[in-house]
C-alpha cells in the first residue's frame, strides 16, 4: 500500500475518508484485515470510508479472501469517490 493516498472531506454534518488504491498491486489477508478494521474505526467517529480505484485483480483477491466490504462505499475512480463524498456533505 505504499502508493495509496487518503483525502478527507468534512463538514459538521458528515465526514468521508477517501482512500485511493490505484497503485496497490497485491493484497493479502493482513492488508484486507487492516482495511476492514480502519473502516470500522472511521465509522466509530462518524466517518464513512470511500475506497477508490481498486484494480480488478485486487477486487478479485478481496472477494476470494471473503472480505466483507458491505459497509464500505467503493468507486472506480478518485474523481467519482470525491464526487460521492461531496454529495454526502450537507450545509449546516
Amino acid at each position: 500500500m505504499d502508493r495509496s493516498t487518503s483525502v478527507s472531506a468534512a463538514s459538521s454534518v458528515h465526514q468521508s475518508t477517501l482512500t485511493m488504491w490505484r497503485g496497490v498491486r497485491d493484497v493479502d489477508s493482513g492488508v484486507a484485515d487492516s482495511l476492514v478494521r480502519a473502516a470500522w474505526a472511521f465509522g466509530l467517529v462518524g466517518a464513512q470510508v470511500v475506497l477508490a480505484g481498486i484494480k480488478p485483480s485486487v477486487a478479485q483477491t478481496l472477494v476470494a479472501l471473503g472480505v466483507d466490504l458491505g459497509s464500505i462505499m467503493t468507486s472506480g475512480t478518485l474523481q467519482s469517490g470525491i464526487r460521492y463524498a461531496l454529495q454526502q456533505m450537507r450545509p449546516v
